[in-house]
């Protein structure tokens, strides 16, 4: 009789959750090309390669699918803006270098629309747009780059635990959270970093036409309100949704009819994200 109880027990708290999951499920876009004149791409989380299909992992923004949806719209007829809705604390440089190239490539206008968070790798994704609306107290900017790790070896050196590796080539285990970096090896590191940061301030600056001054105040990787970004040269418009459909209303000079590109998840995939933690800002390498 228990179990009885307890199987209903179980099949009444499966149902629940799935209606919610149901519920909480973005709705399926029903328009096609024909009838559509805005794409609207998600980039949502930390940017990596190929996101993640663990079932239980934090959102990600996955360039792999970014890309092609960005070169799918851009080959879609009837399609007159595309617009990045971004809310990302960054990721990959190689990832969100390859979505600003998309960006770079595609003929179809594009417009970028911050909402809580564009920052570093985002925000390298955002500069490359036509046009940039963040929220004003959205965290937007942070034109920097990030390399970070454990070092144990004073650890080891306590408990008198001795670490043995062999390599061919005296920089293969640099980074080895078991063994010191030597002074060179960090210089070396650092000038890698310094080479990605080059390449994402010299692609914000030709991106948003900034001057030599405006590159100086914003290069250092500090983030920005999105107020003080606009003052900054960085956003060109203060809003949210309102201001986002209002600016594409004066462009496409008649209403706005929307295509969202993104994956559609699965019922699991859904529970997932029902009781998946926030998103982490932490990563090894981000831009």
């Amino acid at each position: 009789m228990k179990t009885r109880y307890i199987v209903l027990i179980a099949i009444g708290i499966f149902i629940s959750v799935f209606a919610l999951t149901l519920i909480l499920a973005p709705a399926a876009q029903s328009s096609g090309p024909s009838t559509t004149n805005v794409a609207i791409i998600p980039v949502h989380g930390v940017i990596t390669l190929s996101g993640s299909n663990d079932l239980f992992s934090p959102q990600t923004a996955s360039a792999t699918d970014i890309v092609r949806y960005i070169e799918q719209a851009d080959d879609t007829r009837g399609i007159r803006l595309i617009v990045l809705e971004i809310n990302s604390p960054g990721g990959s440089a190689v990832a969100s270098q390859e979505i600003a190239s998309a960006i770079q490539r595609a003929e179809t206008p594009t417009v970028a629309w911050v909402r809580e968070v564009g920052a570093s790798g985002a925000y390298w994704i955002a500069s490359q747009t036509d046009y940039v609306i963040a929220n004003p107290m959205s965290i937007t900017g942070s034109v920097g780059v990030i390399a970070s790790y454990l070092e144990f070896s004073e650890f080891l050196g306590r408990y008198n635990v001795t670490y043995e590796q062999l390599t061919a080539g005296e920089n293969k285990d640099v980074g080895n959270p078991f063994v010191r970096m030597t002074d060179e090896q960090r210089a070396m590191l650092q000038a890698q970093l310094d080479s990605i940061h080059d390449y994402f301030v010299d692609d914000v600056a030709k991106g948003r036409n900034l001057t030599e001054e405006q590159i100086a105040e914003v290069r250092t990787g500090m983030f920005f309100l999105g107020a003080q970004a606009q003052e900054l040269g960085l956003v060109d418009e203060l809003g949210g949704r309102y201001e986002l459909e209002a600016y594409l209303k004066e462009e496409l000079g008649t209403t706005p009819r929307y295509r969202r590109y993104e994956r559609q998840r699965g019922f699991f995939e859904q529970l997932a994200g029902v009781f998946s933690p926030g998103i982490p800002v932490g990563v090894r390498v981000t831009s």
